[in-house]
């Protein structure tokens, strides 16, 4: 049986993802499965870091998969159940541990651009957490802390305002839940 919600809900988000990514300059987004689409490779060219070997290193490229379970729209997610973190390897932030990215609660039904904002943000360091027992990568945390003057990495304006399900005036536009 073929759930109208869902599909509506999806087809939805579709066309207005695919129509934001046709006029950024920062998102490339692919459909993967699904007519409508439930999974999604978004690809980022903007300023983020990656740790080498000695050093912290700005990188212009960020790869994310995202897919919406079967029951998004009506129950809240863990953000390991939409989001993967798929390259680079080496990401560095407090919210990301690849394979695993965390851009806090994920309420039923939030939108694919609210998603898509939120990891733009995370990953010009526009948002992230301060708090080391919050974070996935707890050496980021503390390299944040220890370097503020250098943040964000990408002063362009987040690419979504109008979207967004966050407040960001907070401070350092910190993410919940690590």
């Amino acid at each position: 049986m073929t759930d109208s919600i869902r599909s509506s809900w999806l087809t939805t988000q579709y066309i207005e993802a695919m129509h934001f990514a046709e006029r950024s300059d920062i998102l490339s987004l692919a459909p993967l499965a699904g007519t409508p689409p439930y999974k999604y490779i978004a690809r980022f060219a903007c300023r983020g870091l990656a740790k080498t070997v000695d050093n912290i290193a700005v990188i212009d490229h960020h790869l994310v998969g995202i897919v919406f379970p079967e029951q998004y729209q009506r129950t809240s997610c863990d953000a390991g159940q939409v989001l993967t973190w798929l390259e680079p390897k080496t990401e560095f932030h407090p919210n990301i541990k690849p394979p695993l990215c965390c851009i806090g609660p994920i309420s039923p039904g939030m939108s694919l651009l609210s998603i898509l904002h939120q990891l733009h943000q995370m990953i010009t360091w526009q948002r992230f957490t301060p708090r080391e027992d919050d974070a996935l990568n707890q050496e980021a945390c503390s390299w944040a802390r220890n370097n503020l003057e250098r943040l964000p990495v990408d002063h362009r304006r987040s690419m979504l305002i109008e979207n967004s399900d966050q407040d960001l005036d907070s401070p350092h536009g910190e993410a919940a839940d690590g």
